[in-house]
């Protein structure tokens, strides 16, 4: 059986208590099915409510681009469904409860849209929303802090991520993808639970989370 999600994640080398976390807090109480380790690849296979869900993990020590990183993954996807996740960041309780019951809700959905919370630093409380009803990355609407179309972060089918794709980008690879996914979508089911923490750093080197060990030159 064909998992009905598949959780994408990047990380490099140094982050392992991050992602140590946030694959403990994903993974909940669910029964792991199989669990293999290849070089800097994870595949995690787990049964939940009744369906299959893998997980999937791409680390390197910063040689390749965030964009990169996350084309692999897709690539190596086998869910009817895909989703990125941050490994610093924190979902919450039935993060993978809610999605599967959204996608059961209405199989007809080309996404999900979402909402959750952030802080930097872990201050400075705010809210975000990604969802189909907008066009473009915003902020301070509908009483939303950020509003976004649908991003990495949104459940996605795959056979549209899969058109869309990433660029071998190392900077701006999630506005890029948000920007040529939301074209192919139609129909949106909203998940009305909060997912997910975005606990944004920024105290935190853009290249130490994203990988980063050197730029092109232009």
């Amino acid at each position: 059986m064909n998992p009905i999600l598949s959780i994408l994640i990047c990380t490099i080398t140094g982050r392992e208590g991050y992602l140590a976390r946030a694959l403990g807090e994903l993974m909940e109480s669910y029964k792991t099915i199989s669990e293999t380790v290849i070089g800097g690849k994870t595949h995690i296979l787990l049964s939940c409510h009744g369906a299959h869900v893998e997980i999937l993990v791409n680390k390197d020590g910063k040689q390749m681009s965030v964009g990169n990183k996350r084309q692999i993954l897709l690539n190596d996807s086998e869910g009817e469904w895909i989703v990125y996740f941050d490994d610093d960041d924190k979902p919450y309780h039935g993060y993978i409860r809610k999605i599967i019951e959204a996608i059961r809700k209405n199989p007809n959905a080309d996404c999900l849209g979402i909402h959750g919370d952030m802080t930097t630093n872990g201050q400075n409380p705010q809210t975000w929303i990604h969802s189909l009803k907008y066009r473009k990355w915003d902020s301070n609407k509908d009483g939303y802090n950020w509003v976004r179309p649908p991003i990495h972060f949104n459940p996605v089918k795959r056979i549209h991520a899969i058109k869309t794709g990433f660029k071998d980008l190392r900077f701006a690879e999630d506005h890029d993808y948000s920007m040529r996914l939301r074209p192919l979508l139609r129909v949106e089911t909203f998940v009305q639970e909060k997912l997910f923490h975005y606990q944004y750093q920024n105290k935190t080197p853009h290249k130490e989370k994203y990988g980063i060990s050197k730029m092109r030159s232009n």
